[in-house]
């Protein structure tokens, strides 16, 4: 088996005892937006929402960089 392989088999297996552990149903407040959720999912959705936030203010930073010279 390739280094990829069972780096991606590990990954999964992470992911899937953290999905296990995590499924307790907690409520998220944000102003008057009420909802409930599993907290792997909640947390799966702070973390992409951080990835695309990242992204695209990376994305900005390089537009703006490349402009200037």
């Amino acid at each position: 088996m390739g280094w990829k392989l069972i780096l991606a088999a590990t990954a999964a297996l992470i992911l899937a005892i953290f999905t296990i552990q995590n499924v307790q149903v907690v409520e998220v407040r944000f102003l008057l937006w009420r909802m409930e959720m599993s907290r792997s999912l909640l947390l799966l959705v702070v973390f992409l929402l951080g990835g695309a936030a990242g992204w695209a203010l990376g994305a900005v930073r390089h537009r703006h960089q490349k402009a200037e010279s």
